[in-house]
């Protein structure tokens, strides 16, 4: 396991994102991994991840600005504006 700093001029969605979740939680800590199924090659394409992301037990999954949820919602992320999407239909 390698330790990663995330920096607010540099990352600043990622960097909010973990200040949010320390709110919460004991420690601000993101564990990074490979994203795939068993016995498939890891995700490389947005359509691959959300897939992946239907058939598997996570509950969210980020790609680019767009957070996925399993409660047929789609949020933009876009600065600081939140935008919110109905997602209807099989993917």
């Amino acid at each position: 396991m390698r330790l990663h700093i995330v920096d607010k001029e540099t990352n600043r969605l990622l960097w909010e994102l973990l200040g949010r979740f320390g709110e919460h939680e004991p420690a601000p800590i993101l564990v990074n991994t490979s994203f795939n199924l068993p016995g498939e090659p890891p995700v490389v394409r947005p359509r691959d991840a959300v897939r992946t992301f239907f058939c598997s037990g996570t509950d969210a999954v980020f790609i680019d600005n767009f957070l996925l949820t399993k409660s047929s919602s789609a949020y933009i992320l876009n600065g600081r504006s939140v935008q919110k999407l109905e997602v209807h239909g099989a993917v």
